[in-house]
């Protein structure tokens, strides 16, 4: 019998499919995942100075902090919307942070049961993952989901604006460290590729379920709406299984060659075999310091094409506050 309730966590770079298999694992009638990113656990655990809040005014403050995110306004906006009295009501119950975030992500989750295996979709917890194990959920799981670096970045500089070079560097970056940290919790570390997700689903889903701690569902294998809203995939309701190796006819020989050079150390451990470069040949401070504002700039254009001006502005400095 599964014991194992969450949280599973899916991490990742941004455009590595991290939707597409929080899609997938929704489909299964005991896995319940948000569709919008919290993003906040972090945040909040260290705006709260790593003590969980008590009850009541403790509570009622984290509540407020709580509703100032960017995963909050976009629940309300969808429907869900948590009241400040449910909130109190539930957490005179709490006895530490587990039970404060673990009602959050149930709370929000694509399933109301309790008899479901509870998780998060938020592929900047890569970099957080040892602090989600060792300081919040001990009983966490993570599944790394790793795509194609060139691809990655190509997909990251069509929607966003992003510069493949420092892409490619926080992607090298993500990689090592999520590595390193998923050393001292090897047995609740996953590691899948997006490439094989696209080939062999149920195979992949399977090694999942088995992960989990759960049996296979043939219901995983079909998507009842699109996972992708933005990209090649958009608005897809089958796996695109062709959609990998782009960046071999959109991308110039030399920027492709400069992001294996970047991420030669990770994307070889990683199985990938490079087209070019024969070694590894790191970003500059200078440049990724220069980088950096040119794509901060054009994320923040991004959001107020999405959203507006006034929200635009509003989403983009919000999630920046919770994410840096």
């Amino acid at each position: 019998m599964n014991t194992f309730k969450g949280p599973i966590f899916i991490v990742g770079m941004p455009r590595s499919g991290t939707k597409l298999l929080r899609t997938l694992l929704n489909q299964h009638s005991k896995i319940s995942i948000s569709s919008v990113e919290t993003h906040f656990i972090p945040y909040l655990y260290e705006k709260f100075d790593h003590q969980c809040p008590e009850y009541p005014q403790g509570m009622k403050a984290f509540y407020d902090e709580l509703a100032k995110t960017p995963f909050f306004r976009d629940t309300k906006r969808r429907g869900k919307f948590l009241d400040k009295a449910t909130w109190l009501a539930a957490a005179s119950e709490f006895s530490g942070w587990a039970d404060l975030f673990e009602f959050l992500l149930r709370f929000y989750g694509s399933k109301p049961s309790m008899n479901t295996v509870f998780g998060d979709k938020t592929p900047s917890y890569v970099t957080k993952m040892r602090i989600l194990k060792q300081e919040i959920f001990p009983h966490a799981k993570f599944i790394h989901i790793i795509r194609d670096p060139r691809d990655c970045c190509l997909s990251a500089k069509k929607l966003w604006g992003k510069n493949p070079l420092l892409f490619a560097d926080v992607w090298h970056q993500s990689v090592k460290q999520a590595r390193t940290d998923a050393a001292l919790f090897a047995d609740s570390y996953l590691e899948i590729q997006y490439e094989a997700l696209l080939d062999q689903p149920e195979k992949i889903l399977r090694q999942i379920c088995q992960f989990v701690g759960i049996s296979y569902q043939a219901a995983m294998m079909t998507l009842n709406k699109s996972a992708e809203n933005h990209g090649d995939a958009k608005n897809a309701k089958q796996i695109v299984g062709s959609n990998k190796k782009k960046y071999q006819a959109e991308l110039s020989q030399a920027v492709i060659k400069r992001i294996e050079e970047i991420t030669f150390p990770s994307a070889t451990k990683s199985g990938y075999s490079l087209d070019y470069a024969e070694q590894h040949r790191a970003l500059s401070s200078i440049n990724k310091n220069l980088l950096a504002l040119i794509s901060g700039y054009n994320a923040f254009r991004f959001h107020i094409r999405e959203k507006g001006i006034r929200s635009g502005i509003s989403y983009y400095l919000r999630l920046h506050q919770v994410t840096h």
